[in-house]
């Protein structure tokens, strides 16, 4: 991760320009801090791959079908989670392990761009 300092001073000049440019510029560091911090956090759950069959909750075994990827949204933009995919032909669907354990589902918006959402979708009429 790059530290706050080599962010601030690649971003910054010498003198401070005007209040709008300080604030474009605080504006941009934030989201790439919140963007670096988020993948760090989400690379520590890893892929999901828990080996080449996996038991399955409705009895039966699953096998790894490869690495898919996954687009998500989240507050700090658009990113992409490669993920081990198992497939269980007893019920003929498939998942993947990390998503439980991230809170995915099958939409790609994260629960904060849902809350956001719902909460402007308030104030704007039909």
């Amino acid at each position: 991760m790059i530290g706050f300092r080599n962010i601030l001073e690649e971003k910054t000049s010498e003198t401070p320009g005007t209040l709008a440019e300080i604030e474009e510029v605080t504006q941009e560091i934030a989201e790439q801090i919140k963007r670096e911090i988020e993948e760090s956090f989400c690379g520590s759950h890893g892929s999901g791959y828990v080996g080449p069959r996996m038991p399955c909750s409705c009895g039966g075994v699953c096998s790894f079908k490869g690495y898919y990827k996954k687009r998500r949204v989240s507050l700090s933009g658009e990113h992409v989670v490669r993920r081990a995919y198992y497939y269980g032909s007893g019920w003929k669907s498939g998942f993947a392990p990390v998503d439980a354990q991230m809170g995915i589902d099958g939409l790609c918006i994260s629960i904060g761009v849902r809350k956001r959402i719902a909460r402007l979708a308030a104030w704007i009429p039909f």
